[in-house]
């Protein structure tokens, strides 16, 4: 495989999710550097998930990739850490018992309480 500038292409993990394929519904970051970031994802197939991607290491090897091979380990680390629901009741269900430990927690719980406000939208005005 020849080399390639993943950066130009993906500035960072949202990319990535982007590129397999999922709507980002809602990003909470930590609010500094190194902190964590929260998705409330969309899939084509009208899953929803949740990913709590965690610290800047994998921001930095969203933008160091270089070869198909290295993002391809990327996205195979971002799948397994998703937590799919079959629709948005089942996934409103899941965040509100949901317990992350990491990450700051005031932005898990802004989180939680704007996700499940958007799925409660979704499940009340469906298309």
């Amino acid at each position: 495989m020849s080399e390639l500038d993943w950066s130009d292409e993906f500035g960072g993990l949202e990319e990535f999710i982007k590129v397999l394929g999922h709507e980002v519904l809602l990003r909470v970051e930590d609010g500094f550097y190194r902190g964590n970031t929260r998705l409330l994802l969309r899939d084509t197939k009208g899953r929803y998930g949740v990913v709590n991607l965690e610290g800047c290491s994998g921001c930095y090897l969203a933008a160091v990739c270089r070869t198909q091979e290295q993002a391809d380990r990327l996205l195979t680390g971002i799948r397994r850490d998703i937590v799919w629901k079959h629709n948005a009741r089942a996934m409103r269900d899941y965040l509100q018992t949901l317990q992350w430990t990491s990450g700051e927690p005031t932005k898990t719980e802004e989180f939680r309480a704007e996700a499940i406000d958007l799925l409660t939208q979704i499940m009340e005005n469906p298309q």
